[in-house]
């Protein structure tokens, strides 16, 4: 827009306004699981595989930031969730959430590490401070100032439209696979 000389910014956060019901059924959740403040919400779940972070990847980053609190954010059928309940700084809430409680646990949390999903978009709304793990799609990118976008420059980027594939890098998964948990961890520490 900026272009054709019409000013544009991002209106100022938040634009998602939970309702106090919504918000203390959230915090009942955080009580019942015995998480307390501050925690790092994490949603590594995505629609596709390909914009999802690796397992292994996120199971690193737990054990570098072991005096972090995570909590994960999932769907019911994500249960390669599972793996991370070996950790004892992560609480596993897969499956134990609607949508709105989700986005309500994200409100309480202090900082927020997501891939390219629906979640994702939540927090941009909620003017959450952000990493933002980009993959595969071309679309969707977050746009808060807060918001640190890890995103790998390669020659095959995009290989679709919504990260359903199929992966051409002969480094199979390359775009998430070269995003280390060290480079999280740090910008974990930046916000």
């Amino acid at each position: 827009m900026e272009k054709w000389n019409i000013p544009f910014s991002l209106p100022p956060g938040p634009q998602i306004f939970l309702k106090a019901e919504t918000l203390k059924r959230a915090e009942d959740i955080l009580n019942q699981n015995h998480i307390s403040l501050p925690f790092v919400a994490v949603a590594p779940s995505a629609a596709h595989i390909f914009k999802r972070w690796p397992v292994d990847k996120w199971k690193e980053l737990f054990a570098l930031c072991s005096k972090t609190q995570f909590v994960i954010l999932a769907g019911p059928n994500d249960h390669f969730t599972l793996e991370f309940n070996t950790f004892p700084n992560v609480t596993n809430l897969t499956g134990k959430t609607s949508l709105l409680e989700s986005a309500a646990i994200i409100q309480w949390a202090s900082k927020v590490i997501s891939n390219d999903t629906g979640l994702l978009h939540f927090l941009e709304q909620l003017d959450k401070k952000t990493i933002a793990l980009m993959g595969a799609a071309p679309f969707g990118f977050p746009s808060k100032p807060h918001t640190i976008i890890i995103k790998k420059d390669l020659p095959c980027w995009p290989c679709s439209k919504h990260g359903q594939g199929p992966c051409v890098n002969p480094e199979f998964h390359r775009c998430m696979n070269d995003i280390s948990a060290i480079e999280v961890k740090q910008k974990l520490e930046q916000l």
